[in-house]
């Protein structure tokens, strides 16, 4: 995954949301079919899909406009806080490892080191 420093950075460079995903009206008895862009409140086309399969623009705009400066911006800011709760977690177990090492408590001891294996991404159990 990329710095989550460059990530934001690029989120608040870009236009701001939010995004919409349109499609382009083409001249037929339905007015349905046509080319998939996105386009911002300013009404400035930031993305357009011409070129992908066709199975594959509204997809690729539906994505482009979800995942929009605001909304990856929040993203970002959840995932600093979730990696700021996991260091503190992953501090305080092992602070109260070492202490519980000291009790002769082995139940205790086992807990302490699922968490850290836990947090480390040790998905077992």
């Amino acid at each position: 995954m990329k710095d989550l420093t460059n990530l934001r950075k690029t989120a608040e460079a870009a236009t701001p949301g939010p995004w919409e995903a349109k499609q382009t009206p083409i001249h037929t008895p339905s007015g349905e079919g046509g080319d998939y862009y996105v386009s911002c409140p300013t009404g400035i086309d930031v993305a357009s899909t011409v070129g992908s399969s066709y199975e594959q623009e509204e997809p690729d705009a539906l994505h482009i406009a979800t995942f929009d400066p605001p909304t990856a911006l929040s993203l970002i800011t959840r995932l600093e806080q979730a990696e700021a709760a996991v260091a503190r977690v992953r501090e305080l177990a092992l602070e109260s490892q070492a202490e519980v090492a000291q009790m002769n408590m082995p139940n205790i001891r086992t807990l302490s080191g699922e968490i850290l294996r836990a947090l480390d991404g040790d998905n077992r159990g």
